[in-house]
């Protein structure tokens, strides 16, 4: 609320011509808007429209991907963003207190990733994930999932710095 009336008195103080366009915004808001036009105008395949998103689209170089026990435990880990999700699901076996259980990973609420050789870019992965470790029905693994020595470098995170990447929340 504070913020509000802050920048209500703000508004307040603000001359006149403060909305006004200088003729060097307006021109490039209409360069802007013809190339838009022009760009829409133009018919193209899904193809081409999906090549040209992936060109305008930001690369990245590497994921860090954050996996959830059940118990509540955090594991991350950074890849490359050509690294197959094979290479994940590997490294999450390694950790394992017994890595001879059949398990799957899954963004929240979402499908387990199924297609092994796809990088960790083709499967959204990048730049940041979290995922859940789900065991399959038949297992029977019980915590703690993580191995001994894994488990004695971990960190206690405080609810201030949430267990989430950057740009995901609960």
């Amino acid at each position: 609320a504070g913020d509000a009336t802050s920048l209500g008195g703000l508004a307040g103080s603000l001359p006149d011509n403060f909305y006004e366009l200088s003729p060097a915004e307006a021109k490039a808001m209409a360069q802007a808007s013809a190339a838009r036009r022009a760009e829409d105008e133009t018919l193209r395949t899904k193809a081409t429209r999906e090549a040209m998103a992936a060109k305008k689209k930001r690369r990245y170089r590497k994921a860090l991907v954050r996996v959830r026990f059940p118990d509540g435990v955090i594991i991350q880990a950074t890849f490359s963003v050509k690294a197959p999700v094979s290479l994940l699901l590997q490294w999450v076996s390694e950790c394992l207190r017994e890595p001879a259980h059949a398990f799957e990973l899954a963004l929240p609420r979402c499908k387990p990733l199924t297609n092994l050789e796809a990088s960790l870019e083709a499967a959204e992965l990048a730049p940041a994930a979290l995922l859940n470790f789900r065991l399959s029905d038949i297992e029977q693994f019980h915590p703690p999932y993580l191995t001994a020595q894994l488990l004695g470098q971990g960190q206690t995170l405080s609810d201030a710095t949430q267990a989430y990447p950057q740009g995901f929340g609960a």
